[in-house]
C-alpha cells in the first residue's frame, strides 16, 4: 500500500424507514461489481484516487429496532448490512466523523445536514465530504468539500448507482471547466497556498490560466490551461485513450505562471502569494550523521537546509541512509515525526549508485563507501532519479536531496 492508498469508511445516516432502505441500497450497489462481469468495484472509484471504500449504516429512526424484521423481509434478496441505531446527539456523532476524516452521506433534509455540520466546518482542504440525499433517492447533493474532498465525484457515483440526479453547484463543474483542486487531489499534490485557489478558479471562468510543470505530464491538456516554458516534457502513450499535446505557451518568460507544479518554490517572494503552488511528494533526503547526534539539532539542521533550498516538507517522501545508521535515534525520530519512509542501504549497494558524487576518503575509511547522503538519496528515489541538491555538511551532519522520476496526468474528467 502506498502513501496515498487507504481504506475510507463512508458513514450513511438516515431518519426514516424509507431512508434506511435507501441507505442500504446505496451501500450495496456501490460495493457490487460493475455490470458485465468486470472485477472492478464501484467502491474503487469513489471519492479519492487509490482508495477503497467501506460503508457503515446508522439511523436516528426510532422505529428502527422493531422494524428490523419487516425491513429484512422487504429487502429480500439484498444482503443485509447492520444498521446501528444512534443514541448520541446527531451533532456529537457528526463531530466524530469530522475528527476521523470520514465522508458522510445524510439521507434526509438539507437543513438537518447544515445544522449538524455547522460547528465543524473549518477549511475546504481539510473538511470531510458531506452529501445529502432525499429519502426517495431522487437527488444527491454535495454540500461540503466538493472538489478537494471528492464529494462531487462521490455524488455522481451514487447517482449513477441508484438512478438519482446529482445536484452539482460548483462553477467550474457547471461550466464543464478544468478544476485545479480536483487536478491536485487526483495527482496527490499538496496545496501550499490555498488562498490562491479562488483566484485561479476565477481566471479559469474568465478564460485561460498558465501552468508550469517541472516534471513530465501525460494526458490531454485542457483548453483552459496554457503550459508555459519550463515544462520538462510529455510522456506520449503513457495513458491509454488519452492524446498528448504540448499546450500553449503564449506568455512571456518573464511572467509568472498562475499555477506552479514543482517540489520547490521557484519564485519565492516574487509570487506574492497569488501563484498557486502544487507540490508533488517526490523528493528523498539522503542523510548522514555522527553517532548519537541530538535529534533536535538534526531536525533544525534539516529544516534550515530545506528552507534554504526552498523545499517544503510536503515534497519529501523518504529519508535514506546507510544501514549501519538504521538505529540512529535522530534519523528515526525525524522520519516518524514527518511520516517519511525510512530507507537504509548497505555500503555495497550504495557504491553501485550511478552518478557523480562528492567523494570523501574519511567517509570511505569509516563506512566502506565514499559518500553516503548523495548515494542514499539517489538510490531511495529509484530509477531515473537525479540529484537535486548536492551534499551540505554541518557539525557532523550531511544532507542531500534527490528527485524521483515523476509526472502528473491530465484526466479527461478534470474538465467535465
Amino acid at each position: 500500500m502506498t502513501d496515498y492508498e487507504r481504506v475510507v469508511q463512508i458513514n450513511i445516516i438516515s431518519f426514516t424507514a424509507a431512508g434506511m432502505r435507501l441507505a442500504e441500497q446505496v451501500a450495496e450497489r456501490l460495493t457490487a461489481p460493475w455490470p458485465g462481469g468486470k472485477e472492478k468495484n464501484r467502491s474503487g472509484l469513489a471519492a479519492f484516487s487509490h482508495t477503497s471504500c467501506q460503508f457503515a449504516l446508522y439511523t436516528k429512526y426510532k422505529g428502527a429496532v422493531r422494524q428490523t424484521a419487516s425491513l429484512a423481509e422487504h429487502s429480500a434478496g439484498v444482503s443485509q448490512r447492520k444498521t446501528t441505531y444512534l443514541t448520541r446527539e446527531l451533532t456529537d456523532w457528526v463531530g466524530g466523523c469530522f475528527h476521523r476524516g470520514e465522508p458522510l452521506l445524510l439521507v434526509g433534509a438539507c437543513g438537518i445536514a447544515v445544522r449538524a455540520i455547522a460547528p465543524f466546518v473549518r477549511d475546504k482542504l481539510t473538511d470531510i465530504p458531506v452529501l445529502v440525499m432525499d429519502e426517495k433517492g431522487a437527488y444527491v447533493i454535495p454540500v461540503l468539500s466538493g472538489h478537494y474532498g471528492g464529494a462531487n465525484e462521490l455524488a455522481r457515483l451514487i447517482a449513477d448507482a441508484v438512478g438519482a440526479a446529482p445536484v452539482i453547484t460548483t462553477a467550474t463543474d457547471v461550466n464543464r471547466l478544468f478544476a485545479v483542486d480536483v487536478f491536485a487531489r487526483k495527482n496527490n499534490l499538496s496545496i501550499a497556498n490555498r488562498q490562491a485557489i479562488a483566484s485561479v478558479s476565477a481566471k479559469i471562468l474568465e478564460g485561460t490560466i498558465t501552468m508550469q510543470i517541472c516534471g513530465a505530464y501525460a494526458g490531454e491538456v485542457p483548453r483552459e490551461v496554457a503550459l508555459v516554458e519550463g515544462i520538462c516534457g510529455a510522456l506520449p502513450g503513457v495513458i491509454a485513450e488519452m492524446s498528448v499535446k504540448t499546450g500553449r505557451a503564449e506568455e512571456t518568460k518573464a511572467s509568472l505562471p498562475d499555477v506552479l507544479v514543482a517540489p520547490q518554490q521557484l519564485y519565492g517572494a516574487k509570487s506574492n502569494g497569488q501563484m498557486l503552488h502544487l507540490i508533488p511528494r517526490v523528493l528523498v533526503l539522503g542523510a548522514g550523521c555522527r553517532k548519537g547526534k541530538d535529534p533536535d539539532e538534526w531536525e533544525q539542521f534539516v529544516c534550515q537546509q530545506l528552507e534554504r533550498w526552498k523545499i517544503p516538507l510536503e515534497a519529501v517522501k523518504a529519508l535514506a541512509t546507510i544501514d549501519r545508521k538504521r538505529g540512529e535515534t535522530a534519523l528515526r525520530r525525524f522520519a516518524d515525526k514527518y511520516r517519511l519512509q525510512f530507507l537504509t542501504f548497505s555500503a555495497e549497494h550504495l557504491s553501485q549508485a550511478e552518478g557523480d558524487f562528492a567523494p570523501s576518503a574519511f567517509v570511505k575509511q569509516q563506512v566502506g563507501v565514499d559518500n553516503v547522503c548523495e548515494r542514499a538519496a539517489v538510490l531511495g528515489a529509484g530509477q531515473n532519479a537525479r540529484l537535486l541538491e548536492p551534499k551540505t555538511a554541518c557539525g557532523g551532519m550531511t544532507l542531500a536531496v534527490a528527485v524521483c522520476d515523476w509526472r502528473v496526468v491530465f484526466d479527461k474528467e478534470d474538465s467535465r
